[in-house]
């Protein structure tokens, strides 16, 4: 006594499992894999957002910055001896350099950025001792480091 026993697969199913069993055929040739795909999704978010912080920075200091003119500005004053307006001009680059340090710091400068902090705890002192030429020396240093800042690849 045999029994004889017939499973019945509609056509569908199998043409579901021949499909299934190609794509993992694809898959181990190389074709499709979801590793190579989530590894290249974050190598294109990883380029764009360093080119937006670029493209963004350069657009932000295009036209100069507010801490440069602030710079500059003290400079002239100090010149002239007119300290008071050294002074406030000191106050105004204080409040844009906090404004604009956390955006500055990630440009890969972290030595010009420890200097330029320190460049302006010397350069209050200096204005408020009156000294020309040690204001004169550190508004120049910090000039040169805020250019710095601003490249694509800051310089040493």
């Amino acid at each position: 006594d045999i029994i004889n026993i017939t499973i019945f697969i509609p056509d569908d199913f199998r043409q579901i499992a021949n499909n299934k069993s190609e794509q993992d055929a694809i898959r181990t040739k190389g074709g499709y894999n979801a590793k190579k795909v989530i590894s290249l999704l974050i190598a294109v978010i990883v380029i764009v957002i360093f080119s937006l912080f670029f493209v963004i920075q350069f657009t932000f200091y295009e036209n100069g910055s507010p801490v440069l003119s602030d710079l500059e500005r003290i400079t002239e004053c100090s010149e002239q001896d007119n300290w008071e307006q050294a002074a406030e001009a000191f106050e105004r680059l204080k409040a844009h350099w906090g404004r604009q340090e956390y955006f500055l710091s990630f440009n890969y400068a972290e030595a010009d950025f420890s200097l330029f902090t320190s460049n302006l705890a010397s350069l209050r002192s200096a204005i408020q001792t009156r000294s020309k030429s040690d204001t004169a020396i550190l508004t120049g240093s910090s000039i040169e480091l805020l250019k710095n800042f601003v490249k694509l690849v800051p310089g040493p």
